[in-house]
């Protein structure tokens, strides 16, 4: 039915929202519910992702730090989060409360991140390492092939580059040609 996860997850993202919503608007129009009673559906409904950001402060940050072009802070942070997943896996559940289109396993997110700072800064070798632990943790991670071909990119290794691109394809990455993925790439990394 599905070509590929990506689409399934946006379609059952889409689902329970909209499950949601409804129960939400059932429950304010059939009953005449008080204003704590309201307030207490709002926070019911707004507690999950509270959680998440809670717990999950230090890859928020790191991703947040990514983004900002702070590498070597991304990548402390990052590595604090990793740490902290490993000392207490019932953390993990908490990703169900995340929109994790690409993948539901954090590690594999979180060592992605951790491999684009580390092409951000041209250490190619570490980045390959985390590339390779993501893809081992979830063996069809979109973005982890993404940047596996942006690093095969930034070796001057085309076929490898066009392979993992394929694979990113394969499972879920929006069509791109490859011309339009070495522009994109080289535009993203500098490279």
């Amino acid at each position: 039915m599905f070509q590929h996860r990506v689409a399934r997850n946006r379609v059952l993202y889409f689902i329970i929202w909209l499950i949601l919503l409804s129960a939400f608007a059932y429950l304010v129009t059939n009953y005449h519910l008080e204003f704590y009673q309201l307030l207490l559906l709002v926070v019911i409904f707004l507690l999950p992702g509270r959680l998440v950001k809670y717990f999950w402060r230090d890859f928020f940050r790191g991703r947040k730090q990514l983004v900002r072009g702070k590498y070597d802070r991304s990548i402390e942070l990052l590595n604090n989060f990793l740490q902290k997943i490993q000392n207490a896996p019932s953390l993990k559940w908490l990703m169900f409360f995340s929109s994790g289109l690409y993948s539901f396993k954090v590690e594999a997110v979180a060592l992605t991140y951790l491999a684009i700072a580390y092409l951000h800064k041209k250490e190619l070798d570490t980045a390959e390492n985390h590339l390779k632990r993501a893809l081992a943790i979830d063996t069809q991670y979109t973005q982890a092939f993404k940047y596996y071909a942006a690093l095969a990119l930034a070796r001057g290794e085309e076929i490898q580059s066009r392979h993992y691109l394929n694979e990113a394809l394969r499972h879920g990455l929006p069509k791109v040609s490859f011309n339009e993925f070495r522009q994109s790439i080289q535009k993203e990394l500098n490279f």
